[in-house]
């Protein structure tokens, strides 16, 4: 029985406490996103991709975080059932957040980040640099004072850092989690 009430008492806590997440000055932020995608442009040919960004932001005032993405993606490549090409990319991008039409229980933000990272290319076996960035908006629900779920539109992208390269972008949708923790009030 004492496990039960136990129980019951962490998921009221966690789904059903009624306090906004803390996005007050001098509070910090903790979590990342994922995404993934798959697509064919030619019949014989499929490309996977795995998208992970952790993060860590500070409240410089109410609803505005600073902090930093660490980007890390992995991109394969098939034509006709064969191993093209994987490539391991990661990187830090510096990063801006912003709340706004903030209720009691959800909010919409907007954030947008910009860097450099490392690819790795397993076919040819040696590394490149690029530069990165993303700019996304999007809706969190908070489940409590501390946690937040995400979901965002993300636009991505990046331009190796090489004479005569060209520059590559995409649209997705990204799922994230975060923890807002600092001070308590």
């Amino acid at each position: 029985m004492k496990k039960l009430l136990i129980a019951l008492f962490f998921i009221y806590a966690l789904f059903f406490s009624t306090a906004q997440a803390q996005t007050e000055q001098g509070n910090y932020l903790l979590g990342g996103s994922v995404s993934a995608s798959a697509y064919t442009p030619t019949h014989d040919h499929t490309y996977y991709l795995v998208y992970i960004a952790p993060n860590i932001g500070y409240f410089i005032a109410n609803d505005i975080a600073i902090g930093a993405r660490v980007p890390l993606s992995y991109n394969t490549s098939y034509q006709n059932s064969s191993n093209i090409t994987s490539v391991f990319s990661f990187g830090i991008t510096p990063s801006v957040r912003y709340y706004f039409a903030k209720s009691e229980k959800n909010s919409l933000f907007t954030s947008i980040s910009f860097g450099i990272n490392s690819i790795y290319n397993s076919n040819s076996k040696n590394f490149s640099s690029s530069l990165l960035g993303d700019a996304n908006v999007g809706f969190v629900y908070f489940l409590n004072r501390n946690i937040g779920l995400e979901s965002s539109i993300e636009y991505y992208f990046y331009k190796p850092l090489i004479l005569n390269s060209y520059m590559s972008s995409s649209i997705r949708l990204a799922l994230g989690f975060q923890v807002y923790f600092g001070k308590d009030k």
